[in-house]
């Protein structure tokens, strides 16, 4: 059928483009294609002339065949012309001026058919040069037929209607041809053209998949058949490692039962869901799929194709858990600074009443509560961030320094402290007791996760944060000085970790501490705009990370002042990093 017929045309054309001289099939497509015409049409009229040839010599004529044959080499003259000009369109003139010769020559005076035979000329300068030169080869015959034929083939029967419906019938041809001809080439012009966009929008098409959705999954039966590049970073395995395994072998189990509907009889075309992936180290990836389904709607158990596309969305769920912890964190901050607030002024009048009994025991117990109540309403009210002053800057890498002694004494002789502490000075953008605070919470919370003795290392450098760095912090772009706690305690559990900064949340034993202390320094550090981050795991103890403003001109940050919101710091920067609207200013 017309599957073989294309696959034939194809093949033959693929071999004349490897007979054309070298120049030729590295030239552009119009000049390739005809030159490819020009082989083709010497070879039909070589095929012609043996044909002719043959038939005359059964016919008893063998000295016209003869002479007829001669005809062969001088046609085929036409490719070695080509070799050495390279110019298929001056070659195909040739080639059509020899045809033109050889009808006027075979069918000549004797009988006139050597006019008649001239309307095909136009026919033939068409399909082998286009229509500009069908109309040229055309005009040509209409001036052979009326004009020179009349005058050097002139016979006793010349009939003038011969010669001008020859021109007449060879102007039709000619003009048909060119309708026909330029009719094609608008329409092979617009395929090429929507063919050249298709294949841009495809490429386009594939850019973006490639950059937003690095990783491709083909699947066919349930089986993976092709998979792109891209899953090499989101899960660290090779591709060649995932064809053949089963899609359930990647996915978490709970997440299982989430895509079974959307795989199931009562699926649709398509869907997109948050999943969790295998990674080669035994982690889970969080990432977006989108799955497509590539076959028939119909199509079931072997015969089901899939494609699905895959990203990262670790750090964005990061964000948005940063977000939505920062969120309850403010509920809770603002509660807590009205209970302090109230709190405060009922202490007041407590302690005002307890101070006017006689001295006794009792008064004793009673201020003393009063005094450790008070403190920790101050602790609730730093969480809230009420009450501070103007912020100023601190010299952090001399405040640090001397500050090494007190610390020592605090951890006791079973931890040594070390310091590494970038050459000074380093202005932050905090005060002296808002970075005691801080200090001392965290060398405190360090102490009690090691109560074997053991390691606190404190280190101080700055970092200029670009917007892309910014973001992973959750912070603005900008210099930022970084104090880090790393000690060599017990560590926490996941579970620990994602509570640590809450308030009132402690692992110490009754009494052992309010759970306050992570949640002030949280506090303190949101409040100056910079950000607190955690990492710890059992066994290998706790690194702790303060992310503070730099200033150059301590004098010029006298008027820092308290925006009163935990959110300042965390809460419009995740909202930019996570693509919701920041909070007007």
């Amino acid at each position: 059928g017309s599957g073989f017929e294309i696959m034939l045309a194809a093949r033959l054309t693929d071999l004349m483009q490897t007979a054309l001289p070298e120049r030729i099939r590295n030239s552009p497509g119009d000049m390739r294609r005809q030159a490819v015409l020009l082989l083709y049409a010497v070879l039909i009229a070589d095929l012609a002339v043996l044909a002719s040839a043959l038939f005359l010599w059964q016919l008893g004529l063998g000295d016209t065949a003869r002479n007829l044959m001669f005809v062969l080499p001088v046609q085929t003259a036409v490719v070695g012309l080509l070799y050495v000009t390279a110019s298929p369109r001056f070659c195909g003139h040739v080639l059509i001026g020899l045809f033109f010769l050889e009808l006027i020559w075979d069918y000549g005076p004797d009988d006139g058919f050597g006019v008649m035979s001239a309307a095909l000329v136009p026919l033939a300068a068409t399909a082998i040069l286009g229509g500009r030169a069908g109309l040229v080869w055309t005009a040509i015959s209409v001036f052979w037929c009326i004009g020179l034929w009349p005058q050097l083939d002139r016979f006793d029967d010349y009939s003038p209607a011969v010669a001008e419906g020859t021109a007449i019938l060879a102007t039709i041809i000619g003009l048909s041809a060119w309708v026909i001809e330029s009719t094609r080439v608008v329409a092979v012009n617009q395929a090429s053209t929507s063919l050249d966009l298709r294949r841009e929008s495809d490429a386009a098409m594939r850019r973006f998949l490639a950059t937003t959705f690095p990783v491709h999954v083909h699947v066919l039966g349930g089986v993976v058949t092709e998979v792109s590049p891209g899953v090499h970073t989101l899960l660290g395995v090779d591709q060649e490692a995932l064809i053949g395994q089963r899609l359930q072998s990647l996915l978490h189990e709970d997440d299982l039962q989430v895509i079974a509907p959307l795989l199931g009889p009562d699926r649709g075309e398509g869907f997109r869901a948050e999943l969790r992936l295998r990674h080669v180290s035994g982690r889970w990836i969080w990432a977006e799929v989108f799955g497509v389904l590539v076959s028939d709607v119909g199509a079931r158990g072997e015969d089901e194709r899939w494609l699905f596309v895959a990203r990262d969305t670790d750090a964005e769920r990061h964000l948005r858990d940063r977000l939505a912890r920062a969120q309850r964190l403010e509920g809770v901050a603002v509660l807590a600074a009205g209970l302090a607030h109230d709190f405060n002024n009922l202490l007041l009048v407590m302690r005002g009443y307890a101070e006017l009994l006689p001295p006794s025991s009792e008064r004793t117990a009673i201020l003393g509560a009063a005094d450790e109540a008070a403190n920790l309403t101050s602790g609730l009210m730093t969480f809230g961030r009420r009450g501070h002053g103007r912020e100023v800057g601190v010299d952090l890498c001399t405040h640090i320094t001397g500050w090494t002694n007190m610390l020592q004494r605090l951890l006791g002789p079973s931890i040594r402290l070390d310091t590494t502490l970038v050459a000074g000075p380093v202005w932050g953008a905090i005060n002296g007791g808002q970075l005691n605070q801080i200090l001392l919470n965290l060398v405190t919370n360090a102490k009690d996760a090691m109560p074997d003795g053991g390691q606190v290392l404190i280190t101080l450098d700055v970092l200029d944060l670009q917007p892309s760095q910014a973001s992973a912090h959750v912070l603005r772009p900008g210099r930022y000085a970084r104090i880090c706690v790393v000690d060599s305690g017990h560590g926490m559990s996941a579970d620990v970790l994602e509570k640590a900064v809450d308030p009132f949340f402690t692992t110490r034993a009754a009494a052992g501490g309010t759970g306050l202390g992570l949640a002030s320094v949280y506090g303190i550090v949101a409040a100056v705009g910079g950000t607190l981050e955690l990492e710890s795991s059992p066994g290998a103890g706790t690194t702790v990370r303060v992310f503070l403003p730099v200033v150059d001109d301590p004098m010029a940050q006298q008027g820092f002042a308290d925006s009163g919101s935990v959110l300042t710091g965390i809460q419009r920067e995740s909202r930019v990093a996570v693509g919701l609207p920041s909070d007007p200013p």
